[in-house]
């Protein structure tokens, strides 16, 4: 897909959030973002607050609106995490210590967001609990995938719950995704999402069985 228009002629106050929609034949619509634009993954705190009301806008057309946010921890990352519903963190076999830093990042800017509501509004009741999914792309099979979260939570429970006293982390299993490397490049060659080409494939159907849970 080459969308003509993108995340940048919002900011740039060009076009409005729903023209941007870009319409395909898979079921789900997208809002394109721009490759190496320095502006988008430095967003002052207006823009933020300008695009996170005009995004919510247009998810109420749909069942289901996902952020795919870039990889790290950076402010502008986190913010736009912290306003979705659920948080899902997708690391793999081989970056597993990125992906933990990652579930850190969002536990301590979610403390920190409660607990500045906690200080503005006198009757508000703070969340307690940060509870993050995990997803484990890349593994070799099913039980490496359980393995790997364990150790993710292992981690968790060590270096934050038990030093933390008002606030926790919870993290749940969402699911892992086998590589299936002949699979994903058809999907590739044929520029098509992979449970249209390869359905039956083990990836895809953990991708399915991991939406199911979701809806």
């Amino acid at each position: 897909l080459f969308p003509k228009l993108h995340l940048l002629d919002f900011l740039e106050k060009k076009k409005q959030m729903h023209e941007l929609v870009c319409r395909t034949n898979y079921g789900f619509d997208l809002i394109a973002s721009s490759y190496g634009e320095f502006q988008l993954a430095n967003l002052y705190h207006a823009q933020k607050v300008r695009f996170i009301k005009h995004f919510i806008k247009v998810s109420l057309s749909y069942d289901f609106a996902v952020f795919d946010l870039g990889a790290g921890i950076s402010r502008v990352t986190l913010d736009l995490e912290r306003t979705a519903d659920h948080t899902i963190i997708l690391t793999t076999p081989q970056d597993l210590i990125s992906g933990y830093a990652c579930t850190r990042a969002g536990f301590y800017r979610f403390k920190q967001n409660e607990e500045q509501l906690e200080q503005k509004l006198p009757d508000y009741q703070p969340r307690l609990t940060f509870s993050p999914m995990l997803v484990i792309n890349q593994v070799s099979n099913f039980r490496q995938g359980v393995k790997l979260f364990d150790t993710i939570k292992k981690w968790a429970d060590k270096n934050i719950n038990s030093v933390e006293d008002k606030f926790r982390i919870k993290p749940e299993y969402l699911g892992a995704i086998p590589y299936d490397r002949i699979s994903l490049r058809a999907a590739e060659v044929k520029r098509k999402p992979l449970l249209f080409t390869s359905p039956h494939a083990k990836a895809a159907q953990s991708i399915h069985h991991m939406s199911s849970n979701l809806s």
